[in-house]
């Protein structure tokens, strides 16, 4: 049996880019560039997963189990800034800047990549994969300062 699985849509009113803009403020980092995330621990049991809060102050620490071709987000936080790294699985990461020309950015983050964004910078993620993702929020509660913004659907 073939698993149908409905397209992803893309608001018409943002223009999608290969490239990141200028006006997207985010900063991706690979796992072995990563001062917060580290795989402490593989063995045949499987893995240990350590996040290293030294560097910030975390408000929140979200850690967010999703099923395979899923969409998330969609929104911005104004006040909080994030760093979501992605610990288990594949997704995409959709990024909208603020200027008119309303950019959108999508990038493949993979297991042990991680991506800082500031506040303001509105995101979505569709997951590839069952996904594990952690999230840490500085400067504020993020389930206060969530603001809805429509980018990707199913």
């Amino acid at each position: 049996m073939t698993d149908c699985v409905p397209p992803l849509a893309i608001n018409p009113a943002l223009a999608l880019d290969v490239r990141c803009a200028p006006c997207i403020h985010a900063a991706f980092e690979d796992m072995q560039d990563s001062r917060l995330f580290a795989i402490a621990a593989v063995d045949e049991r499987g893995e240990l997963i350590a996040i290293d809060c030294a560097a910030v102050h975390p408000t929140l620490i979200e850690v967010i189990q999703t099923r395979p071709r899923v969409v998330r987000g969609n929104h911005r936080h104004r006040r909080c800034s994030e760093v979501l790294t992605v610990t288990h699985g594949a997704l995409d990461i959709y990024l909208l800047c603020d200027c008119p020309g309303r950019h959108l950015f999508r990038k493949r983050m993979e297991a042990g990549a991680s991506v800082h964004l500031p506040p303001g910078t509105a995101h979505a993620i569709h997951t590839l994969a069952e996904t594990a993702i952690t999230s840490i929020f500085m400067n504020g509660d993020p389930r206060l300062d969530r603001e809805r913004v429509e980018m990707i659907s199913l």
